[in-house]
């Protein structure tokens, strides 16, 4: 049966190739669900690639998932919802 996220031809079991891409913020409770979500992804055959902030890189990589630091989520004191 195909993948509701994978395209191909209609006749084709399997689908084509997409791949998967994860973004989480660096909190844990947006990190660990998005590794969770890409081995889930790769259990189904893609090779999904997880954004998200570098403190969990290594995590993810040990969970088997391809993991990049993205960029920008550093917090600030002049956030608008810093401290809430």
């Amino acid at each position: 049966m195909a993948h509701p996220y994978r395209v191909g031809d209609p006749g084709d079991a399997g689908g084509g190739f997409v791949g998967g891409l994860a973004v989480a913020g660096p909190d844990p409770g947006h990190s660990f669900p998005a590794i969770a979500l890409c081995q889930r992804f790769a259990e189904a055959g893609d090779e999904p690639t997880l954004f998200t902030g570098a403190e969990w890189i290594e995590a993810a990589r040990v969970a088997g998932i391809e993991a990049v630091p993205l960029d920008g989520l550093a917090a600030l004191d002049d956030d608008i919802d810093a401290g809430a």
